[in-house]
């Protein structure tokens, strides 16, 4: 499951934290460009890409958190 999966990296991350994280990621990461998939990085480059495009998407830290947490837990992930 993908939220056991992110919680080995995340202590405490649940499945709310999960979905809500996809639905900023789904709701603002997709405004000013093409959606990126989240398996298309890794996490090395989700960590640089997403302070970048929180403070252009006017996120807090909080939304911030969620979204990083989302994209490097699905990175790891088979694309559907």
């Amino acid at each position: 499951m993908d939220a056991d999966r992110g919680a080995l990296k995340f202590p405490g991350y649940t499945l709310a934290d999960l979905s809500e994280g996809k639905t900023i990621y789904d709701g603002h990461c997709n405004k000013c460009h093409a959606y990126k998939l989240p398996q298309s990085r890794d996490e090395a480059a989700w960590d640089n890409i997403i302070p970048k495009m929180a403070k252009k998407s006017k996120l807090d830290s909080l939304q911030e958190s969620l979204v990083l947490k989302y994209v490097v837990t699905m990175s790891q992930s088979q694309p559907k």
